[in-house]
This record gives C-alpha cells, structure tokens and sequence, in this order.
C-alpha cells in the first residue's frame, strides 16, 4: 500500500509543479485557484504517505477531484494544442506559451507613419515637478540624466526601468509618464507605451499645443497595435487644437485606409496644404493612394513628386512598385534605371529591376541584374534566390543550383530554396542529393508542405514508393486541402496496389475538385483494375465529358483491358473520337 501511496504522492507532486509552471508562464491569476487545489490535495497526500495512514475512499476522492484531474485535463490539452499548432504552422513552440503580445503593425514597414513627438526635454521635466521639495527634485534630476546616459550606452530598457519608477514615485509628473510612453514607444513595448500616454493625458494640465502632442502619440500608439478605431479618435481629437497639422492629418489618412475606409481617408489626405509645388504632400497622397488600392492616381502622384524632386530616389522607388502592380514593367525598368543613375550601387533598385526583366520572360537579363546586386551587396539573399530563379528558366540549372546553395548558406530556413534546389538536383538526375537536401529543409522548415510533396515525387522517379507514400501523407498532414498531393498519392499506391487506399485518395481530392477530368479517369483505372467495371465505366463517362482529349491514353491504357470487349465501353470510346 506504501508503494501505491508512494506513486500517487508522487504523481500529484509532478501535476502541481506543471500546473504552478503553467500559471507562471500563462501570467493567469486564475491558474491559482487549481493550483491551491492541487497543493491542498498534495499536502493531504504527502502526509498520508508519511505517517503511513490508510487512505479512506472520502480522502482517494479529494486527491482525484482536486489533485489529479484538473492538471491532467490542462495537461492533455496543452498537449494537443501544441501537436494542433506544430502541424498548422511548422513550429515548436513547447507545452506551454507565454501570453501572446500584440504584435505592433505599421501600414508602411520601412518607412512608417510620421513619427511620435520628441520626448520633453530635462528644463520641462523638473519644471513641472515644481511641487516637490528642491532637494527630491535634484535627485530626481541625477536620476533622468543617468536615464538619458543608460540610452546612449544602448540600455534602452534600463532607461525604460527608471523612468517607470520616477513617474510612480513622482504620482502628479505627466511630463514623467509621456517620457516614459515614448521611450516605450520607441523599443516597440506598445502596450506599456499606450498605458504610459493615457496615464499623461490625465494629469495633463498646459496648453492646447502640447495636449495635441499627445493625443498625436496616443493615436500613433494605437495604430502600431493595430487598433484604428482608437488611434482615428486621437488623431481627431489632435486636429481639434492643430486642424492644419499635416503630420497628423497624414497619419489620419493613413488609419482610415487600415481601416478599410478608403475615401474618408483620400478626403482627410485633400486636406493637406498644397500648391503644386509642395514635394511631400504629393508624396505622401502617392503612397495613401497606393494603399488604398488606387494605382493609377498613386502613379499620377508619384510622378509629380518624382518631376518636384528630380534627385529624389524615394517617389522613384514607391512609383516602380506602384507600376509592376499595374503590369507596367517597361515604365517601371525605366524608373529603375533613373534610381540607378542617382545611386549606381543600390542594390535594392537592382533587384527590383530583375523582378521586371523576370516577369518580361528576359531571364538573362535578369540574371546579370542580380548579379550585381549581389556583388554590392554579397549577403543579400533575396538577390541570389532571384537570380536563381532566373538561371533556372534561362536552362543554365548548374550554375541555379549553385545560387540556390549560396542563398541557403545566407539564410538556412528560406524554405522556397530547399524546394528549387531539390526540384533542379532532381532534374539533374542527382536525385540522392535532392533527398537529403529536402530532409536539411524539412529540418529547418518543418510547416512547409511543399518540401514533403517534392520529397515524396522525388522518392516516386526512385520507385521508393513506401517512402514516397508516407512523405504524400506528410504533406496532407499540413495541407489537406491541396490537390495535387492526392493525385500523387493516388498514383503511389495504385503502383503499390494498394487499390483500397488508392480510390479513398483519389474520392478526397474529387471532393475538392468534383469535376477534375484527370482524376475521374485514375478512379476508373483502379475500379478497373479491382474488376469493378460499373463503377469504372461511370467515372469514365465523367472523365470523357470533362476532358475528352483522354480518350487518347483510355485506348491504349492496359488497365481497362478486361473492358475492351464490352459494349458500353467501346460505344464510349467511338462516341468519343466522333
């Protein structure tokens, strides 16, 4: 009986110690009302265990009800998240994950939205804890120079830390909180940030100038959260007191679009002052119109900015991007050459030039434009994947797959270059190499079914068809929706004869495809081979309607031979080649 004890007391012990590591790491105040269960029942347990007690049936009860089943319901599920998430997205993110944290999303990455206002100077800050005593306010000063000296020493979240505790020491600063909210702002900690600027607002008390600048941040905050409806409010209410602030109206502009509310945001963009003869107003309205899905007047705007600023790269770069969406590769080839004529050594410019060359069918062209883009910039894999691709389709595959290794060297989980490259060994007839390079892929890119699928038709040309089947699988395990795979699969396991399995393949992918030509008549081949030719001869009727070309291969395809010498199939295949 000890030993039984021994075991549960054990056991419950373990539970607990997940379920206090769970809460820990959830950040759940609520995990602790079972985690209290746990170590009540946990403490009865160990004491039994101890003293050696019979353990009455009353007391077996608390330590399931409380102990054990609550930690292992949590516990299988954890479990089967994970196994749900590892499979949906390739990545292993353990038992338990950390509360997600809003991820910060900005309409335009590299550039962003105008920036947040400056953070107020150190005169403002002390001058607005004029109700402290003299000597804490000296203090306080040391305490934001050093701050200020933690920033330039690259410790941003030691400055983060101080400004936090003076702000709360302090109680009554607003001039503390918004230093702190931009600090935040600026190390991406949004959340805090907005907490920071909110926290301002309220103890603000000055002039109408400065309570625009917040409202600013506060709408500039929110919209890195990704939560627009809030930031238009700020932004609304900072054009209250600034109504002709172009920064504000910009970013206005800019939410709306997010928003999905194109033309309210294209009405706030008119309201910015220009003359014609202004540069950023026509950038700016360029890019809005861009965003909003409205490429013929971005590319009006642009180009009117591009004629303003004749040196400018900026409205040249946004104005190629604008005119390869419309199709307009030549025009944008052009713009890209007058990039290239401004700054000879932008590799970016050259590489967006390749991707035009590219889609023009010009792949030599485009090959030599990667190139040097790559001798300027050797790191930048994006070029060498590009140029790749374009060596590829020129017919020159040594020297792709060369490209592809070195793109995989500079960035070892770029899934889409483990599939070329293994699709260009293959072909190459070094299949051997393709197989391991997909199983190097499939290490680094677990999530991506194409290196299954690819690893799978590889494995086929090898008559490898076991393993072939089971990378197929694989592959539906991540994507069950694609049909290619389940012709595939279907195909396998008719050469392994595995006939049953091969007809619930091929009924899968009907149902994502009903009327797909090819896949009926593979069904009717199976059916045919099983001897089941009634069943065959419906999904021949069905794949002779949707594709008549295949009665072509049904003439000389030897599955169907035990049908040959029945009339309804030869009144079929008369009927079709009538």
């Amino acid at each position: 009986m000890t030993i039984v004890n021994g075991f549960i007391t054990l056991l419950m012990i373990i539970l607990l110690a997940y379920s206090t590591y769970r809460a820990i790491k959830r950040k759940s105040v609520l995990m602790l009302i079972p985690v209290c269960m746990q170590f009540f029942a946990s403490v009865i347990s160990v004491m039994s265990f101890i003293n050696d007690v019979e353990v009455l049936l009353q007391i077996e009860a608390i330590y399931m009800i409380f102990g054990m089943i609550p930690p292992s319901v949590l516990l299988v599920h954890d479990y089967r998240k994970m196994v749900e998430d590892f499979k949906a997205r390739g990545v292993y993110e353990g038992l338990v994950r950390s509360v997600p944290r809003d991820k910060p999303f900005s309409s335009f990455p590299a550039e962003g939205i105008n920036d947040i206002r400056k953070r107020r100077q150190l005169a403002d800050i002390i001058a607005d804890l004029e109700f402290m005593p003299e000597d804490i306010r000296a203090n306080f000063r040391k305490c934001i120079v050093e701050a200020h000296t933690m920033m330039n020493r690259g410790d941003a979240q030691g400055a983060v830390r101080v400004y936090k505790t003076l702000a709360k020491a302090a109680g009554r600063s607003y001039a503390l909180y918004y230093n702190c909210g931009c600090l935040c702002y600026e190390q991406g900690m949004y959340e805090e940030a907005l907490s920071a600027f909110q926290r301002s607002l309220r103890l603000f008390g000055g002039p109408d100038e400065e309570r625009s600048s917040i409202y600013y941040n506060l709408g500039n905050t929110s919209f890195m959260l990704g939560k627009y409806g809030k930031a238009s409010d700020f932004y609304e209410k900072a054009l209250e007191i600034s109504p002709g602030d172009a920064e504000i109206l910009e970013n206005l502009s800019y939410t709306y679009v997010k928003m999905g509310q194109a033309e309210k945001g294209t009405e706030v963009m008119k309201r910015i002052p220009a003359d014609g003869s202004l540069y950023r107003p026509h950038y700016v309205w360029g890019r809005l119109y861009a965003e909003a899905g409205k490429l013929e007047e971005a590319e009006d705007e642009l180009k009117k900015a591009a004629r303003i600023r004749p040196d400018s790269i900026e409205p040249r770069d946004e104005l190629a991007r604008v005119l390869m969406k419309q199709n307009k590769n030549d025009e944008a080839i052009a713009v890209l050459d007058e990039i290239l004529m401004l700054d000879p050594r932008n590799h970016t410019a050259l590489y967006k030039k390749a991707n035009a060359l590219a889609r023009k069918g010009l792949w030599a062209e485009a090959a030599a434009a990667c190139k040097e883009a790559v001798d300027i910039r050797p790191d930048f894999h994006r070029a060498w994947y590009a140029m790749a691709l374009a060596l590829d389709e020129s017919g020159d595959r040594k020297s792709a797959i060369d490209a592809y290794i070195k793109t995989i060297e500079l960035c070892p989980d770029f899934a889409e270059a483990y599939n070329n490259l293994g699709i260009a060994l293959s072909l190459e007839g070094r299949r051997e190499e393709a197989l391991e390079v997909y199983e190097e892929g499939i290490g680094m890119a677990p999530g991506d079914y194409r290196l299954y699928f690819n690893m799978g038709i590889c494995l086929m040309d090898e008559k490898r068809y076991m393993e072939a089947a089971a990378a197929f699988r694989n592959a539906l395990d991540i994507n069950p929706d694609e049909l290619e795979i389940y012709y595939y699969l279907g195909a396998v396991l008719t050469e392994m004869r595995y006939f049953n399995d091969a007809i619930d393949a091929y009924s899968k992918a009907l149902k994502i495809k009903p009327a797909d030509g090819e896949l009926q008549y593979n069904l009717a081949a199976v059916y045919a081979m099983l001897g089941r030719y009634d069943i065959a001869m419906e999904n021949l009727r069905a794949a002779v309607e949707a594709d008549s070309s295949l009665i072509e291969d049904l003439k000389v395809n030897s599955a169907f031979d035990g049908m040959r010498g029945k009339s309804e199939f030869r009144k079929l295949v008369s009927s079709a080649s009538a």
